[in-house]
């Protein structure tokens, strides 16, 4: 399976140049993935009980679809852990994310940290 080159850019300009949630979606729409907002959100919802429920078993999958765009894929809880960061120690997840975009043969696959910060939100790192 190939790694597009402009996924890799754009995850590694997401994490530098933004690294918060926003209004509950990932802020990396907007960097070059073929997503809309409904995706975004779709995806958001099927991964936020990865972050939040701690009896799920590590290889756990949750799967999205957007009938309206065709964009479908999975989230998948690859690993909990803990990190400091900024004097504090947070509880981490590590996502595989894989989004299969209409009229596309190659899937896009990615992985992300992301942490629950003090607010309750959880954070890209």
């Amino acid at each position: 399976m190939r790694f597009p080159a402009l996924l890799f850019i754009s995850i590694a300009m997401v994490a530098i140049a933004s690294t918060e949630l926003n209004a509950g979606m990932l802020n990396f729409g907007l960097t070059g993935l073929p997503l809309n907002a409904e995706d975004y959100r779709l995806m958001e919802e099927a991964v936020q009980p990865l972050l939040t429920d701690p009896s799920l078993p590590i290889g756990t999958v949750r799967s999205w679809s957007n009938p309206s765009s065709g964009n479908r894929g999975t989230v998948k809880l690859l690993q909990r852990f803990e990190t400091e960061h900024e004097g504090s120690e947070l509880p981490c997840r590590k996502i595989e994310y894989d989004a299969q975009i209409r009229n596309s043969t190659n899937p896009y696959r990615f992985l992300l940290n992301r942490c629950q910060i003090a607010d309750g939100s959880w954070k890209i790192l």
